[in-house]
């Protein structure tokens, strides 16, 4: 970013026409310099998601509508530079540190639902055992698992 809170970039659009894409790095990577996108939106990509609006989405291998889309673009500099600074802006929740902190926070979660799940599995284990209902056999497993699972930090 430039002083003044500008984004420092070369191109002002980004166009991304791949029918496939994995991960969609070149597009963050634009839009962090305040390129706006113009993406095509296809079943093999999950890029289009990056897109604020429909004005930078196209339906894949229709060249019209991808021309008519940088033909506004071009056109309406003002609102360009106005999408330029929210692109900028929206790449900041795919920050790195940010992500590992989510996942870091789901995988807690996870931990805690499976120690819940542990400890009603053992008291289930406990009556059914007590009552003799017959899951005795099937228990002796899930007991191995429930003990790791409770033992575990």
């Amino acid at each position: 970013m430039r002083k003044g809170g500008q984004p420092r970039f070369t191109a002002y659009l980004y166009i991304h026409c791949a029918i496939v894409e994995v991960e969609g790095l070149s597009c963050l990577e634009a839009l962090q310099q305040g390129a706006v996108p113009v993406i095509a939106k296809c079943s093999l990509s999950a890029t289009s998601q990056f897109a604020l609006d429909e004005r930078s989405i196209f339906t894949a291998k229709n060249p019209e509508e991808l021309a008519g889309k940088i033909d506004w673009w071009i056109e309406h500099p003002e609102e360009r530079m106005k999408m330029s600074r929210l692109y900028s802006e929206s790449v900041k929740e795919y920050d790195a540190a940010q992500s590992t902190a989510k996942i870091i926070e789901m995988y807690e979660e996870a931990i805690k639902i499976l120690k819940e799940s542990a400890i009603a599995l053992r008291e289930l284990k406990d009556i059914s055992l007590s009552s003799d209902i017959g899951y005795e056999t099937s228990f002796e497993t899930d007991a191995l698992i429930i003990e790791s699972l409770l033992d575990s930090p």
